[in-house]
């Protein structure tokens, strides 16, 4: 509608013409009902009424209404600018100018509770001041009590190294596992202490009758050594 009317008046058109002019860029609803209701007699017509003929054609019974209610139950639920863009624009849905005061009065009723304590706590009143510093005022609390931080934003998840601590506890589980399966597959004549080595083994057999943990006389090692024996135990079964 404000298109409209700079249009015809920048170009100065005649009011028994400016229907006229304006029908050529209607479509749809607008153009359906230009056709067949206008077209005959464009030249009875002002744009006044022709604009308050169309609203009541295209848009429902209730439109206004349904524009009231949204207007009272608008909240701050997003950003304070969004808010009052919100705010201005189905004021100017509703063709309304609302004064200074009331304009405030709206704003503060849909501002959350602890906006609202910080703006008290400033010494700011709806009843005393005026739309621009309450607005500008209810954007810095905004920005001070870090509420631009708290919309959704992407969850990132990162990942930690382990500490020293935790590398040593995983290896000592891993070695331990691994010396456990190592066990297992040991057969258990092996693990029973009933195991007797090959002659090949470097290491004497501790069931052996011939085994002595006191170490032998001058004698003792020249009789073994004469006879083939281990030198350390004097086993005929193995030599070292």
């Amino acid at each position: 509608m404000t298109q409209c009317r700079h249009y015809v008046g920048n170009g100065r058109v005649r009011e028994d013409e400016q229907v006229y002019y304006i029908s050529h860029f209607l479509e749809g609803k607008a153009l359906r009902y230009y056709d067949n209701i206008i077209a005959g007699d464009p030249d009875e017509w002002d744009l006044e009424a022709f604009f308050q003929h169309l609203f009541r054609e295209i848009f429902p019974l209730n439109y206004m209404q349904q524009v009231y209610d949204n207007l009272n139950e608008l909240k701050h639920t997003t950003t304070m600018r969004a808010y009052i863009n919100d705010l201005r624009h189905y004021w100017r849905l509703l063709g309304e100018e609302p004064s200074d005061r009331e304009s405030v009065r709206r704003f503060w009723r849909g501002l959350r509770d602890h906006i609202k304590t910080d703006l008290t706590r400033r010494g700011l009143s709806p009843v005393i001041h005026k739309w621009t510093e309450i607005t500008t005022a209810a954007q810095q609390c905004e920005e001070s009590l870090g509420e631009l931080r708290q919309w959704p934003v992407p969850i990132i998840k990162l990942t930690t190294r382990p500490t020293t601590r935790a590398r040593e506890d995983s290896f000592k589980r891993e070695h331990t596992r691994s010396l456990s399966s190592k066990f297992r597959s040991v057969p258990r004549t092996e693990r029973s202490g009933s195991y007797q080595p090959s002659y090949d083994s470097a290491r004497p057999a501790r069931n052996n009758k011939h085994y002595s943990k006191s170490r032998p006389t001058k004698e003792q090692y020249k009789q073994w050594k004469d006879e083939g024996k281990c030198l350390a135990c004097g086993s005929p079964e193995h030599l070292i």
